[in-house]
């Protein structure tokens, strides 16, 4: 995976870049980050220095609105942590080290490096709200002038493996049931009974739900669906609806049983190469690695300027196991409407 800064022909760097020996650029707690930097001059430079910044932090902000009698107010909720910061020096001094400023003469020049990540690490995110964000930055620090920097994003993803987790093989089931109205206008009831096969999954795999609905009330149902952290009832009208949760864990190692090997699919998103960090064992399937399903977002920093090259638009990448087949409800439909009873 390489970042290529594009630097404007007129000026001394021609080019700026951040290669990484993993091609998606996903690492796990402990792995070792690997890769080169490659620094093309047409004309010899004075520095202090080439350093690369290896960062990993979390950031939150979000704002409410607040009423205190007739007066509305906005209260902003802010809050960081840092898991990871570390300078590795690849070319003259360290941030501020005394010393006379080297000059790098004219030519094309590749520095190596390698850094092991700290552990534990959570797992890199992003949202609307905040972002777990990993990232490497190469700055070329010119002394009374305009630093030249680059930056490339990496992901990390923990492992959780399903094999490790009690319950994780074991079958979930609820049920419950709801009556409309009251007093003289109570009808039948509307009940609902579910079950999972198990309760661990992975990103890919379907889950198959059995279930049984009974209405017994005079109402039409409107429709029964299936989400991903409930099943729901609604009948028409308003404030009637049934819901029955069942908590399931999404880990990024199948259990050895429940998913068999197979080829993953072909889509220029996905990538296999990384796959070994995620299945530790021969009998595991490989899996693939998907970005996010939110989409890239851009991640210029506070600290970044124009001239910061390199990542712009990122996403995270997560491990995928692909079934070859999309969740179906019973009669092929993603969602059905059920008839009046």
């Amino acid at each position: 995976m390489s970042c290529h800064a594009a630097f404007p022909t007129i000026g001394k760097l021609k080019t700026f870049t951040i290669t990484l020996d993993n091609p998606e650029g996903v690492y796990s707690p402990y792995d070792d980050v690997k890769g080169h930097v490659k620094v093309e001059l047409k004309d010899k430079m004075k520095m202090r220095g080439i350093r690369l910044h290896f960062y990993g932090g979390a950031e939150v902000e979000w704002k409410e609105l607040k009423k205190v009698g007739d007066q509305t107010y906005t209260e902003y909720y802010r809050a960081n942590e840092t898991y990871l910061n570390f300078e590795m020096v690849l070319f003259g001094k360290a941030s501020g080290q005394g010393g006379d400023n080297p000059t790098l003469p004219a030519g094309s020049y590749t520095y190596p490096f390698r850094h092991r990540l700290p552990g534990p690490l959570p797992s890199s995110f992003e949202s609307y709200a905040g972002k777990i964000r990993y990232w490497i930055k190469g700055t070329i620090d010119k002394p009374w002038k305009f630093n030249h920097t680059t930056k490339k994003v990496f992901t990390v993803a923990d492992k959780l493996d399903l094999n490790d987790r009690p319950g994780t093989r074991k079958a979930s089931r609820g049920e419950d049931e709801i009556n409309l109205c009251c007093l003289w206008c109570k009808s039948g009831p509307i009940s609902c009974k579910f079950e999972l096969d198990r309760s661990g999954y992975v990103p890919g795999e379907s889950i198959p739900i059995k279930a049984e609905i009974i209405n017994h009330s005079n109402r039409r149902m409107w429709r029964s669906r299936a989400e991903l952290h409930m099943f729901c009832v609604v009948p028409v009208g308003p404030a009637y609806q049934l819901e029955i949760p069942l908590k399931i864990i999404i880990g990024t190692i199948p259990l050895r049983e429940s998913v068999p090997p197979r080829q993953g699919p072909s889509q220029s998103h996905l990538h296999q190469e990384r796959a070994q960090a995620f299945a530790p064992s021969t009998s595991q399937p490989t899996p693939t690695y998907a970005e996010s399903t939110f989409g890239k977002v851009n991640i210029k920093d506070v600290d970044d300027t124009e001239y910061t090259k390199g990542d712009t638009d990122y996403a995270p990448m997560y491990a995928y196991y692909n079934e070859g087949s999309t969740a179906e409800s019973a009669t092929g439909d993603k969602e059905t409407s059920a008839p009046p009873q």
